[in-house]
């Protein structure tokens, strides 16, 4: 599981994802809000949650496309710095564990 917080100046948008398996993932968002914040006059329900409907979807699609990208036989890792040790880390867990555990999964279908 994974998780950011996004900080504005009248709410915190706290993200949740959790993995049900290699494919597919469940997102949660909370919206918190002052407890003394008058819905339609400090916040308006319908504005935060269309930028989050935006934004949500619009990561949706990087991600499932930087996914198919990887998956291509196209891909090679090792385009990073060696000054940038954690996203290379991270293609190597990806390509090892995700990858890797995809293939194996459609091949016994």
């Amino acid at each position: 599981m994974t998780s950011n917080l996004q900080c504005y100046d009248d709410y915190i948008a706290a993200v949740r994802f959790t993995p049900r398996d290699v494919m597919h993932t469940d997102v949660e968002i909370l919206w918190l809000l002052n407890a003394d914040a008058k819905e339609g006059k400090d916040y308006k329900p319908e504005r935060v949650m269309a930028l989050w409907d935006i934004t949500m979807l619009e990561d949706q699609w990087i991600v499932e496309n930087n996914h198919l990208g990887i998956k291509s036989g196209r891909y090679t890792s090792g385009r990073y710095a060696a000054t940038e040790g954690g996203p290379s880390r991270l293609v190597k867990w990806y390509m090892s564990d995700v990858v890797s555990a995809s293939e194996g999964r459609k091949s016994a279908e």
